[in-house]
């Protein structure tokens, strides 16, 4: 969780509205996520399957491919080498992962794919360049390759771009752009994207406020395992906040928190409150015989 948040920076959300009924329910979920959902939002996400050694020499993008290193079908490389000369990115991005990372063959058939349009290659190039895994970090570079990668659909890529203009990395600051990313992401099931949309159904920026719509992106995220919508999630059962209310199930996702939590004082929180959601759960069940 912790490398997860040094990746992201993320701006929490307050609570404000002028209708009573929902002051009650804002005010509990405020206070439970000040001892025991302390998220900070992130700024920019690993890629799928992206080789990521930490401290590795960095590698300059060489103007000839040197031979590869990682080959376990000659006859399969022969096929993809005889495409990449071609210029097909698909096949230049296969080359590139039979390079040891960094290597320089990995980066100059990265580098090709990315720049023949393969959004894979794009989103794998904007990381690299954006954390410094294998070559020089460069903000700007990391943004350009992940929009370019985000324009032809790219999820992950959808996400990061959404950070960097909410965050305003390299571009100016727009919640407007970023909020169009991050629904684009989130309608493809990104899970950073989901949780960021999950916050921002809380009505606090300029997303109108849908308590059933933050539940429902918390949810999917945290079904695909995300460590930082599993609390999200068990509050909103606990209190009842966009979801029917239910103590066991409150109960299952906070002890899912516990398990992938890595702060004690927030374990302690979910602890006291799943115990208190298996008590409750008890007692209506003893009401209902």
């Amino acid at each position: 969780m912790r490398k997860t948040r040094l990746l992201l920076l993320i701006t929490l959300l307050t609570v404000a509205t002028t209708v009573m009924g929902q002051n009650d329910a804002n005010a509990r979920r405020q206070a439970a996520r000040k001892r025991g959902a302390n998220v900070t939002r992130q700024t920019t996400q690993q890629p799928v399957q992206q080789p990521v050694q930490s401290q590795q020499p960095q590698a300059t993008v060489p103007t000839t491919p040197p031979a590869p290193v990682n080959i376990e079908n000659q006859k399969q490389y022969d096929q993809y080498i005889e495409a990449a000369k071609k210029g097909d990115a698909a096949a230049e991005l296969k080359v590139a992962q039979s390079h040891q990372f960094p290597s320089e063959g990995y980066f100059y058939w990265l580098k090709r794919s990315a720049e023949h349009g393969d959004h894979r290659a794009q989103n794998v190039l904007a990381y690299c360049y954006s954390e410094g895994q294998g070559i020089a970090q460069n903000k700007k570079l990391a943004f350009d390759w992940w929009l370019k990668s985000a324009e032809q659909g790219n999820a992950l890529s959808q996400g990061a771009v959404g950070a960097y203009y909410l965050n305003g990395v390299v571009v100016p600051k727009n919640e407007e752009k970023a909020y169009y990313w991050y629904q684009k992401g989130a309608a493809q099931n990104d899970v950073h994207s989901l949780v960021m949309m999950g916050f921002a159904y809380e009505g606090k920026g300029i997303i109108p406020e849908d308590p059933v719509k933050s539940f429902e992106c918390f949810k999917k995220a945290a079904e695909l395992g995300s460590d930082m919508a599993e609390p999200q999630v068990a509050f909103r059962y606990f209190y009842g906040d966009g979801v029917t209310q239910d103590y066991g199930q409150a109960a299952y996702w906070f002890d899912k928190a516990i398990a992938h939590g890595d702060d004690p004082e927030e374990v302690a929180y979910w602890k006291e409150m799943s115990d208190k959601a298996k008590l409750r759960q008890q007692i209506k069940d003893k009401q209902k015989k």
